[in-house]
């Protein structure tokens, strides 16, 4: 199995049993236990959108020494539940 391939496997598993609602350190956590995707380099939010009083739509890209990260995620800024809408492992 390609290390991509193992890795959006963990991180669509890890997200899934996501208990702390903080989805972006989750997938931080998910994809630096894979071995081949390298170190940390960096986070930023690519957009942000309101799709109502309560909630936002972010789009964040997490950059490894190997991979980019982008991940798509439902936020209410007033609780800081996170909850994701997809992403995408390149």
């Amino acid at each position: 199995m390609t290390i991509l391939k193992k890795a959006k496997l963990k991180l669509t598993v890890d997200l899934i049993n996501n208990r702390d609602e903080n989805a972006v350190q989750t997938a931080k956590k998910s994809l630096l236990s894979i071995s081949g995707i390298g170190r940390f380099l960096g986070l930023k939010m690519k957009s942000k959108s309101k799709l109502d009083r309560a909630r936002e739509r972010r789009i964040y890209a997490m950059q490894f020494e190997n991979a980019t990260l982008d991940l798509d995620t439902i936020t209410n800024p007033r609780t800081h539940a996170q909850h994701v809408n997809g992403f995408s492992l390149q």
